[in-house]
């Protein structure tokens, strides 16, 4: 039997390797923590790869908790900037082998209080952590997107689930300064990023490029699915009828504009992510990503996927990617107003000349829904249930780490 403790320690040389481990706190911890008590997994070499995930599903298919990469923990435990006597409340328990993280890196000073909406999670935490020796974790059954107002303020918040919203319970129980981590739904995509409260605001401080299973309760995500049957071969990741409903078909099915554009590279952000082109789109324009599951829907878009801005009712432009046995082509679709196709143009060139960025370029402020409308002279505002977003690209080149 491999000898668990020789693998873990090859786990955490391997995220020092990616310098996604930096500090000796983060380190110790991963030592400590036999992340095998905490997996239903047998083969120990693929429970201590750094890479692996370990996710569990409901009867109905839906995944409702994960065991979380080693690699995905790691950037998440570094962005917070976690020490000794720190409070500490975690959204979503999973396993337990988060909380066994976070309470080893606080101490007995500090403390950690672990909210799962899922009663028999927070069952299998518990077991976990018994087995695994770990003290200094509060276990709750409960809406996470509540918080825990009875042990409030925390220094630290840290959501293990995505959803549309930055819940204002977490920020009024969040310290001044205090940071927060969450795997943001902004529109379809996740923007995961570490926050840290500035009086009634929460600003994006690092983005993190993971994804997380979806947040349950009063601030969960009421979307089904990830993506979308829009009909005639054609799959978006929003319903049909915030596209314009037949309209969007009618048009595609007319006249194309097609303007090719420089080959992809492996390895580089081919197009701009949603949430920039939702920051620098004007109003009333959207992003919209669309991808082909015909022929037909292929021979349309003009490519095998697009993504770009529609401005439902008037006109639709797309860089669309195909990808032929020898690469990546990249071309310029559009269909009817010509000035949709001209916002397309500028901020790709916006964003080529700022070095192709991910998601990392935009800043996300949270507020209150119920707070005045900020004026932007750039930006987009944003309003998600109770929650309001302000998106903004640095114009002096600054991005999130």
């Amino acid at each position: 039997m491999p000898d668990f403790q020789a693998l873990n320690r090859r786990m955490v040389d391997a995220l020092r390797r990616e310098g996604v481990v930096r500090s000796p706190r983060v380190e110790a911890a991963f030592l400590a923590v036999p992340r095998h008590l905490f997996v239903r997994e047998p083969d120990l070499e693929r429970v201590y790869d750094h890479r692996a995930g370990f996710t569990l599903f409901e009867c109905s298919g839906r995944a409702v908790s994960t065991t979380g990469q080693a690699l995905a923990l790691a950037y998440v435990l570094e962005g917070l900037n976690l020490a000794q006597g720190m409070r500490v409340l975690e959204v979503g328990s999973g396993s337990g082998f988060q909380a066994a993280l976070l309470a080893h890196i606080v101490g007995p000073a500090g403390q950690v209080v672990s909210l799962d909406i899922f009663p028999e999670m927070v069952e299998l935490a518990r077991a976990n952590l018994a087995a695994a020796g770990v003290a200094g974790v509060e276990l709750r059954q409960g809406d996470g997107g509540l918080g825990w107002a009875e042990r409030a303020p925390f220094d630290r918040i840290v959501v293990a689930a995505s959803g549309p919203e930055l819940s204002p319970h977490w920020r009024q129980q969040l310290i001044e300064d205090g940071l927060l981590f969450m795997p943001l739904r902004i529109g379809p995509e996740p923007y995961s990023a570490i926050f840290r409260r500035q009086g009634d605001s929460l600003v994006s401080q690092e983005y993190l490029p993971l994804v997380f299973v979806r947040l349950q309760g009063e601030y969960a995500d009421q979307r089904e699915g990830e993506e979308f049957d829009l009909g005639q071969g054609l799959i978006g990741q929003v319903p049909l009828e915030e596209l314009g409903g037949q309209w969007l078909h009618q048009l595609l099915a007319g006249r194309r504009r097609e303007r090719a554009l420089a080959p992809g590279q492996p390895g580089v952000h081919l197009v701009p992510p949603q949430v920039y082109l939702l920051a620098r789109a004007p109003l009333p324009l959207r992003p919209v990503a669309l991808r082909a599951a015909s022929d037909l829907a292929r021979q349309r878009l003009g490519g095998d996927q697009g993504q770009g801005v529609v401005k439902v009712g008037q006109g639709l432009a797309l860089m669309c990617l195909t990808r032929p046995a020898n690469g990546s082509l990249l071309s310029l679709q559009a269909w009817g107003e010509p000035a949709v196709e001209e916002v397309l143009r500028t901020i790709v060139a916006q964003w080529i000349a700022a070095g192709c960025p991910g998601p990392e370029a935009v800043q996300v402020t949270a507020l209150d829904a119920l707070g005045p409308v900020p004026l932007l002279p750039q930006g987009r505002v944003v309003d998600q249930g109770r929650t309001r977003l302000l998106l903004t690209v640095p114009t002096n080149g600054a991005v999130l780490a």
